[in-house]
């Protein structure tokens, strides 16, 4: 589970989005809906349950209808792109 209940964040866009500039993420977590919950430490890695916060985000991506979060550590950075892989495998057998 990659948040606290309190921080659930639905999923809002359909677009697929491949990387955002440091300079751009608050941006895209305002837009989608997280920013605050980020700041209040409302969210969590989805793979080693660590807090994120602004300087610690690795990824974001959708699962479930929600947003989960990787964090920057390179355990969870190596099961994200494990995770990726899997999804890009799937998706082109559908």
């Amino acid at each position: 589970m990659s948040h606290k209940k309190e921080g659930q964040a639905k999923m809002v866009i359909d677009s697929k989005i491949k990387a955002v500039h440091d300079d751009d993420l608050t941006g895209l977590l305002v837009s989608l809906n997280v920013y605050n919950g980020v700041l209040e430490g409302a969210f969590n890695c989805h793979f080693c349950e660590m807090g994120i916060t602004v300087d610690n985000i690795a990824s974001l991506f959708p699962q479930d209808n929600e947003i989960k979060f990787c964090c920057n550590a390179a355990r969870c950075v190596l099961a994200m792109a494990t995770l990726s892989q899997q999804r890009d495998k799937t998706h082109a057998i559908a």
